[in-house]
């Protein structure tokens, strides 16, 4: 006990100045009772003796902590007494804890994993008959040329929903399978022109008018395109919400050097100033059917790519919201995401 080492100590709550006698005596006399009456073990019986162990509950200063005193019986010529091993019990019961809650997210995971694969096909399904009723729409003589071009225009919601969702599942099964994700380039005009057409629909009936200011020069990044569009629209879906009764949304795109903006306003009422430092916390919303993670993951996709998204101001002329995101400079047409989804898995 004389060479009590530093790390013992901190585990018997031993401080500098303190007498370790005293500091050791309630462990030792734990130790004394378990080592009573054991001894040398045999090469027979030494793979079925059980170690002998106990809890101590040590009363310090700084509160209460139990050490977990644990004796082994020693197999050697002429031994007395055993292998005496001390842990921090709070330490084991959390570690106990942990290899089981990992045991239950890697089942949770291969849950997932054949989930995304079985959703995957009807998706996939989906989208190919979506490319069946174009080409019907395309040689039909029974549409006038606005029914047909209105024809046109659900058909490529549907598709852009559906290669959305396809391209969160993937992101969703490399996240499972591969934790470094290859990000891609994308081009920002095109995200922004998507996330106007999936947000139309819903739009026209609350009599919402959405406006695209689009450059004519490429804005390219460096990342995931669903994740992108996705926090766009998630910003872009809270501004529909705030407008049931009709109003204006505008999603401007404009170049700021090596970054771009994205900035979404809305004709909607003012964001109440009790809640706005509080919009982007994981889980808090104002509405009964809310989530809470919409604006939390949004800020998360954009803080990985090196970007920021915040709201800029929030008045009685409505909301406005900037995203900015990184540029790159130069990339190879073969770069460059076609978004085109796979028919057969």
């Amino acid at each position: 006990m004389q060479f009590i080492s530093e790390n013992a100590r901190k585990l018997l709550r031993c401080h500098s100045g303190d007498d370790i006698l005293s500091c050791v005596q309630p462990v030792r006399s734990t130790i004394d009772e378990l080592t009573e009456d054991i001894g040398c073990c045999d090469d027979h019986a030494k793979d079925m003796t059980p170690p002998k162990e106990q809890n101590v509950r040590l009363v310090r200063e700084d509160g209460v902590h139990d050490i977990h005193v644990e004796v082994h019986t020693i197999d050697m010529e002429g031994c007395e007494g055993g292998l005496v091993l001390l842990r921090d019990a709070r330490v084991e019961e959390l570690s106990g804890r942990d290899l089981r809650l990992a045991t239950q997210f890697r089942n949770v995971g291969r849950l997932y994993q054949a989930i995304i694969h079985n959703l995957r096909t009807p998706v996939s399904s989906i989208f190919l008959y979506a490319r069946l009723l174009e080409d019907l729409a395309n040689q039909s003589t029974k549409f006038s040329e606005d029914e047909a071009r209105r024809h046109h225009e659900y058909l490529d919601v549907i598709k852009d929903a559906v290669r959305m969702l396809d391209q969160s599942l993937s992101l969703l099964l490399d996240e499972l399978v591969v934790p470094n994700r290859t990000d891609s380039i994308v081009d920002l005009r095109q995200v922004a022109h998507s996330v106007s057409r999936l947000l139309a629909p819903q739009a026209q009936r609350q009599r919402v008018a959405i406006t695209t200011s689009i450059p004519g020069e490429q804005l390219l990044c460096s990342g995931s395109e669903t994740r992108i569009k996705q926090a766009i629209l998630n910003v872009a879906s809270n501004a529909l919400e705030a407008l049931a009764g009709g109003g204006t949304i505008e999603v401007e795109l404009v170049s700021c050097e090596s970054f771009a903006d994205i900035h979404v306003r809305d004709s909607g009422t003012r964001i109440p100033a009790n809640i706005r430092s509080r919009i982007f916390d994981k889980y808090f919303t104002t509405k009964k059917s809310g989530t809470g993670i919409g604006l939390f993951v949004s800020r998360q996709s954009m803080i990985e790519l090196g970007g920021t998204i915040e709201l800029v101001s929030t008045g009685a002329s409505g909301t406005d919201f900037r995203i900015r995101i990184p540029l790159v400079k130069e990339t190879t047409p073969q770069e460059t995401r076609t978004g085109e989804l796979e028919t057969a898995r």
